[in-house]
């Protein structure tokens, strides 16, 4: 009797194993969650995980200037390159995200092919959201928004200029203690930002 439960199992794990059984899939929340580990940490795992094609990371068009790429050997060192500048700016801005609570893991939106994921991030008042496409290729990241009062695509682009021309974390934090806006501390570029 044991033995013809043990093959009804292992039957039933195959079928289930590769037919895609969803009961054995990693859920949009837990992809989500993973990616974000990895794409912090630097980890080239991450690469995987994402559809560069379509990509669309917090207003900037990934996938034109991957789609671009002559050959796989470039794409592949693109990716690479994301994910450390992405890694390298979020460990320089690691002091502040110490005392940062990241909460409320969610689905927010659920179409066919599509899942958006949200999660709240206190202390930076965003919430992030990461794209999931649930097409050919199984689960992949198309996109990643963060999200504030005042947030634009516009500002992403300012602030990334802003660490370009040698602006510090520590400049920024400083020019808002002393109560400068977003558009004065990014228009004025890198060492300047507290000297007015």
């Amino acid at each position: 009797m044991k033995s013809v439960l043990r093959k009804l199992m292992l039957v039933f794990l195959s079928v289930c194993l590769l037919a895609g059984c969803s009961y054995f899939q990693e859920d949009d929340v837990a992809f989500a969650r993973r990616f974000w580990k990895l794409f912090c940490a630097g980890d080239y795992a991450a690469i995987s995980m994402v559809d560069w094609s379509k990509a669309n990371f917090f207003g900037q068009d990934i996938a034109k200037e991957y789609n671009a790429l002559p050959d796989n050997d470039k794409k592949s060192a693109y990716a690479k390159l994301l994910i450390d500048v992405f890694s390298q700016g979020y460990k320089q801005m690691s002091y502040f995200f110490k005392n940062v609570k990241i909460f409320n893991w969610r689905v927010v939106k659920s179409e066919s092919n599509l899942k958006v994921v949200a999660v709240n991030v206190v202390d930076l008042s965003r919430t992030f959201f990461f794209h999931i496409s649930h097409e050919n290729m199984g689960k992949k990241i198309v996109g990643m928004l963060a999200v504030a009062p005042g947030y634009s695509p516009e500002l992403a682009v300012k602030m990334a200029n802003y660490f370009e021309q040698g602006g510090t974390p520590e400049g920024l934090l400083k020019a808002a203690q002393q109560g400068k806006q977003p558009d004065d501390i990014f228009k004025q570029g890198g060492q300047n930002v507290t000297q007015q």
